[in-house]
């Protein structure tokens, strides 16, 4: 845990681990928080373990539904989850990357 997270985030006891692939590479990242995490601040962590910048064309999607997870970045890990099925495998693609 580090001092930016909010208690919400630190409940130890319902830690969300979610997996993101980062298509054009291969490599994976895994990440966890608790449910009160905003869906932001887990893309801005996959990014960061990845050593990449974000790119406006990228895309960032839930393997089971495709839902894209940047238009829900401002919900909280827990809800979003609910809405895109409980799937924690995340898909990234660069403009050219990915399926």
């Amino acid at each position: 845990m580090n001092s930016h997270e909010t208690p919400a985030e630190k409940d130890h006891s319902r830690n969300i681990k979610v997996i993101v692939v980062h298509e054009d590479s291969g490599r994976e990242v895994e990440l966890q928080a608790g449910p009160g995490t905003p869906v932001r601040t887990m893309i801005e962590r996959a990014y960061s373990e990845l050593g990449l910048g974000r790119n406006p064309a990228d895309r960032l999607r839930v393997e089971s539904t495709g839902t894209n997870v940047f238009e829900h970045q401002d919900q909280h890990l827990g809800d979003f989850l609910k809405l895109a099925g409980n799937d924690t495998v995340w898909l990234l693609a660069g403009p050219t990357g990915g399926a």
